[in-house]
């Protein structure tokens, strides 16, 4: 299954984070709350799709907070942290305190992404790619085992 618009496979979410991020009228109109996808095709309209259904960006506020290169936009929304602070100097200190959090339960990210899943995986990738060559970050083996399962 991809994208009507784009062709993206995208990923699998929840009715949990439907439920959390779609517009109320948008939601009322869904047919069914399974086996949607949430698009990642760079600069698709598209927020989530099922076979041809689509539920367009406009109606997932949350994508608002979420440009692709805003330095200012979200990358872990459990805890608000941006994409500017994260590359900042302290960005691994606030990647370790996410992790911890996560562990210890404090994190919503099916509810608060909308792609469904924890952040680990998004900061992670974007550490490694504002590292100095020099610095490579690697991210932990087996993705995130500390909170939504995969990364």
């Amino acid at each position: 299954m991809s994208c009507p618009r784009c062709g993206d496979r995208g990923r699998v979410v929840t009715d949990v984070t439907l439920r959390a991020q779609v517009s109320a009228p948008r939601l009322a109109a869904l047919d069914a709350l399974d086996a949607w996808r949430r698009c990642l095709g760079a600069g698709c309209d598209v927020a989530y799709f099922r076979g041809a259904e689509i539920i367009d960006r406009a109606d997932v506020p949350a994508l608002a907070r979420h440009a692709d290169d805003d330095p200012e936009r979200l990358v872990c929304f459990c805890f608000e942290h941006t994409a500017a602070a994260l590359t900042a100097p302290g960005g691994a200190a606030l990647r370790a305190a996410i992790a911890d959090a996560c562990r210890d339960g404090q994190d919503a990210c099916e509810q608060k992404n909308p792609k469904g899943r924890c952040c680990l995986g998004d900061v992670d990738a974007l550490l490694r790619a504002a590292a100095p060559p020099a610095l490579v970050i690697s991210a932990p083996s087996g993705g995130c085992s500390c909170c939504c399962g995969d990364d």
